[in-house]
């Protein structure tokens, strides 16, 4: 950490002199609250951003805060943020969500989780080591602790979900290819039709409205690890995809879709439309954040599971710290849910 006297003689050699009111940390960042004299402006301070991370060695973030300014020095190394806590938490129960999905560590501290029913589709993306599929594992284990969620898994480069074939969720076996993507899809679409005819019989909404009066139906998640893949393959599979996430929330089918090319020839007008809830992982250009979240950001995220986490009617990212899973960690959740569920 630098110390005080160090960086008030700095911005002052910097003709932006001020004082520092406060210094304080958190997972992410070294933070300076800082009282400038009233002749300096917010400009003059972010347009000495290049100079202050010199200074600090480190990319820094200037926000203001209630007439003061903080400078944010990222934090070299980070403590690594574990599963566990997390799924303690998804083991003594949310009453008020019906599926939680962890989405990660905020910069608070706070362990941030979210409703998939509400979400209710998630658009991801991040560049390879970004925490990308990290992230799509825990959701997956979400899920396992609902006890009311299916799963359609496809993973078309045959790394990430290979783990899970055979576990009692699936409502077909984890799909590798384009080909049974689609076949799965379009069955998936017929489900969704033959809900809609169920819940009109019974007057139900949607299938939270049904289960709360009996029903049984299970959510349905599908969950995509290179969307990319698939709609470049097939003009079919994008309608399929589309028409699912415009009408699958009622009928408790949900999408989490992730790819490592958000460009508007895999992220179409129609999926973003239909998808609001979108997180964003490290990517390469300030293009690529706004594809994805519609904002910049996700260009000075630092990878292995950084991200920004922007929910449905936000127009502010959360930005996040996804937990690490281990392989063996994972294999454990997966055996797990083989005893429990199987």
């Amino acid at each position: 950490m630098i110390k005080i006297k160090n960086f008030e003689d700095k911005i002052q050699a910097l003709k932006i002199p001020g004082n520092v009111a406060a210094v304080s940390d958190n997972d992410f960042f070294i933070i300076y609250r800082v009282l400038f004299n009233p002749e300096v402006t917010l400009n003059k301070i972010r347009a000495r951003r290049d100079d202050l991370a010199l200074f600090f060695g480190v990319p820094v973030e200037i926000e203001t805060d209630a007439g003061a300014v903080l400078i944010k020095a990222q934090k070299q190394k980070r403590d690594v943020v574990g599963l566990y806590d997390f799924t303690e938490k998804l083991a003594a129960g949310f009453s008020d969500y019906e599926i939680p999905l962890i989405i990660g560590e905020t910069e608070n501290g706070e362990k941030l989780f979210y409703d998939l029913v509400k979400t209710p589709h998630i658009l991801a993306a991040g560049a390879t080591g970004s925490g990308k599929s990290v992230f799509l594992n825990n959701c997956i284990i979400s899920t396992f602790y609902s006890g009311n969620t299916n799963l359609l898994l496809i993973d078309t480069k045959r790394v990430e979900f290979s783990i899970y074939d055979g576990i009692p969720h699936l409502i077909t076996p984890v799909c590798y290819d384009s080909k049974s993507a689609g076949k799965a899809l379009k069955a998936l679409c017929d489900v969704m039709e033959n809900r809609y005819k169920t819940l009109e019989k019974v007057g139900c909404k949607n299938i939270l409205e049904y289960r709360k009066h009996g029903g049984n139906l299970n959510y349905v998640c599908v969950v995509i690890d290179e969307l990319a893949d698939l709609v470049l393959s097939s003009r079919k599979i994008e309608n399929y995809l589309i028409k699912l996430a415009q009408l699958g929330r009622a009928a408790g089918i949900h999408l989490i879709l992730a790819t490592q090319r958000p460009d508007a020839t895999v992220i179409s007008g129609l999926i973003r439309a239909n998808i609001p809830t979108r997180v964003c992982f490290a990517v390469q250009k300030a293009t690529d954040s706004r594809i994805i979240l519609d904002i910049s950001g996700g260009e000075k995220l630092r990878g292995a599971g950084d991200g920004l986490f922007v929910p449905i009617g936000s127009k502010n990212a959360i930005r996040f710290q996804a937990p690490y899973i281990s392989t063996d960690g994972l294999q454990k959740a997966v055996d797990m849910a083989r005893r429990v569920n199987g």
